[in-house]
C-alpha cells in the first residue's frame, strides 16, 4: 500500500509505501514522474535498510545498505544508473570485509581485495560479471544482507563463479 499524489497520471512529491501490517516500507521523492533525491527502505522494524539517491530517476550518488540494527553494510557509489568508483562491505560489527572498484562505465575493475577476520588479506582477479565484493570473497557463505521482505531480491549471495581467481596479495 502507498500513499502520495498523482498529477497528470504520475507520482509527484513525497511518497510513502508500507508493508502489510501499516509498518512503513519506503519513503522518498517523485518529481516529474522519476524518482528524485535520497529514498530510504526500511526494515520491518523501522531501522533503515536501504539508503539510495537519485538524479533524474536514476540512482546517482550515495547508495547504502544496512544490516537490520542500522550497522553499515555496504556503501558505494553510482552516478546516472552506474555503480562507479569504490565499493566496501562490512560484517554485521562494522569490521570491513571486502572491497572493489568499477569503472565509469559501470564494470569491475581489478583487484577486489578480501579480509578475512584473522586471515591473510587475498587479491580477486576482476569479476567476469557485476557481483559485489563481498559476494565474490566469501562465495556465497558469510553474512549477507537479508531483504527486509524476504523476497531475496536484494542481499543475494551467488555463488562465486568460472573465471574468477582467489590469490593472496602480493602473489
Amino acid at each position: 500500500r502507498s500513499k502520495g499524489v498523482m498529477r497528470s497520471g504520475q507520482p509527484d512529491g513525497t511518497w510513502l509505501s508500507y508493508y502489510a501490517d501499516g509498518t512503513l516500507r519506503e519513503t522518498g521523492t517523485w518529481a516529474d514522474g522519476q524518482r528524485s533525491g535520497t529514498w530510504l527502505q526500511h526494515h520491518p522494524t523501522g531501522a533503515v535498510f536501504e539508503r539510495v539517491d537519485h538524479v533524474e530517476g536514476a540512482p546517482s550518488g550515495r547508495w547504502e545498505l544496512h544490516f537490520p540494527d542500522g550497522q553499515l553494510g555496504d556503501k558505494m557509489t553510482w552516478e546516472r544508473g552506474r555503480q562507479i568508483g569504490l565499493e566496501e562491505d562490512f560484517d554485521p560489527s562494522g569490521r570491513k570485509v571486502a572491497e572493489g572498484t568499477f569503472d565509469a562505465a559501470g564494470r569491475p575493475t581489478a583487484p577486489w581485495r578480501c579480509f578475512p577476520a584473522g586471515g591473510e588479506v587475498a587479491e580477486i582477479a576482476a569479476p567476469p560479471r557485476l557481483t559485489t565484493p563481498r559476494a565474490a570473497c566469501d562465495a556465497g557463505e558469510g553474512p549477507t544482507l537479508p531483504d527486509p521482505d524476504g523476497s531475496d531480491e536484494i542481499g543475494r549471495n551467488p555463488k562465486l563463479e568460472p573465471g574468477f581467481e582467489m590469490r593472496p596479495r602480493g602473489r
